[in-house]
């Protein structure tokens, strides 16, 4: 969305977001994507998860 991503590990918090459009508190680091997009996250642990998923250098 708007050439960021947005990533998850709380199903409520995607829900929230899905209605309301609004992230709350969140993580955001900047060209982090893999084409260098903002990736913003709803918690430390998604960080996590999506390092896990992710190759980072």
């Amino acid at each position: 969305m708007d050439g960021r991503l947005y990533v998850f590990a709380s199903p409520t918090r995607k829900a929230d977001f899905d209605k309301t459009g609004e992230m709350g508190k969140s993580i955001t680091k900047i060209g982090y994507g893999p084409h260098n997009e903002t990736v913003v996250f709803d918690s430390d642990e998604a960080v996590v998860e999506y390092d896990n998923r992710h190759f980072k250098k």
